[in-house]
């Protein structure tokens, strides 16, 4: 068991719930949505936080810390994963809260991180971090249906999947070059 992180109580499980409820009813005020968000924890829910942030629509009583609940709950049911607290209380994704996990996830972080970055403002932040922890967690599953979720995550945008693949290429580098033998000393 670790001691860094724990299970949640019932009521922390009820904030997550309560994030989901507050983003439905959100979503469900504005004058015709471009398209249906539920808020059960699919890519759709993640996608209607980033319209809202791009069309500059405030959704009534979200903001960093609900979305974050959202976006971890997508990646939760996708991946497998289990909410944790920390032993600072903040809320994390890991396998197994009682045991080792070889991953985990702060999703209020990630947000931060990516926010105070700045180059994503306005473009999909919530997709990207989905997408990026998604692509972190990859070599870590083990079932094929887990496999499949995790992919569905990227089925309506691979523009994560190019910058990607751009980087590990570049990463790799060029091959190496071969010496030439040549006739003399």
């Amino acid at each position: 068991m670790s001691d860094w992180y724990f299970p949640p109580s019932a009521e922390d499980r009820a904030r997550v719930e309560a994030a989901l409820r507050i983003c439905r009813e959100a979503w469900g005020s504005i004058l015709n949505p471009p398209f249906p968000a539920a808020f059960d924890g699919s890519m759709n829910d993640v996608e209607a936080l980033d319209y809202a942030d791009y069309e500059g629509l405030s959704l009534r009583g979200v903001g960093l810390e609900e979305a974050a609940l959202v976006c971890g709950e997508t990646l939760r049911r996708a991946a497998g994963l289990e909410w944790a607290v920390s032993y600072r209380g903040d809320w994390l994704l890991a396998w197994d809260p009682r045991e080792f996990s070889p991953f985990a996830v702060n999703p209020l972080a990630r947000l931060h991180e990516l926010e105070c970055g700045g180059g994503l403002r306005g473009h999909g932040v919530h997709a990207w971090f989905v997408r990026q922890a998604a692509f972190e967690i990859w070599p870590f599953l083990e079932s094929e249906e887990r496999r499949r979720e995790v992919r569905g995550l990227f089925e309506t945008d691979v523009v994560f999947l190019d910058r990607a693949a751009a980087a590990l290429e570049a990463l790799r580098g060029p091959p190496p070059r071969r010496r030439r033998k040549t006739g003399g000393r």
